[in-house]
């Protein structure tokens, strides 16, 4: 991600700190304010992806991982469970690892365990199905488009 100050670089050099001290540093590759492209490269060579803050209130970052086939695990609330992972209309049938919700569009957790166990179940999926999961998220990820978003305001406007 980006390190908008001292106090986002700081928390950069904490968790490289971490890392040396788990000795998982050789695994672990800190990409930091990088160009939007070579981040939606990257992105593509993902399976999953981990968002962890609470309260937000609509989450790009999660749609641009559905728009990379990138299967999200995000915080239990804010936008993630209203809008986005929690959708509203029948999506491919995405089993929660905390419960089986029909229709999710990646996992939702709030614990350190719940999120244990999401990341424990993306990866035991089976090569066919997360293959069908990530081509559902990049088509689903459309309705969060420009050009949706005119369409809708289109339609509200003709309603008044």
């Amino acid at each position: 991600g980006s390190c908008r100050n001292s106090q986002e670089e700081h928390r950069v050099e904490l968790l490289k700190q971490l890392a040396e001290r788990l000795r998982i540093r050789d695994h672990i590759t800190f990409h930091i304010s990088i160009a939007y492209e070579d981040l939606c490269s990257l992105l593509e060579t993902c399976v999953g992806g981990l968002h962890t803050m609470r309260d937000e209130h609509f989450g790009i970052v999660l749609v641009e991982y559905m728009a990379s086939g990138v299967i999200p695990i995000a915080h239990r609330s804010g936008g993630p469970l209203e809008d986005i992972v929690c959708n509203p209309r029948p999506l491919h049938s995405v089993p929660d690892a905390l419960g089986g919700n029909e229709g999710q569009a990646g996992y939702l957790a709030e614990t350190k365990d719940e999120y244990a166990k999401c990341i424990v179940e993306l990866a035991c999926l089976s090569e066919e199905r997360r293959v069908s999961m990530a081509r559902q998220l990049r088509e689903d990820s459309l309705r969060f488009s420009e050009e949706r978003f005119e369409e809708d305001l289109l339609d509200a406007m003709k309603q008044l």
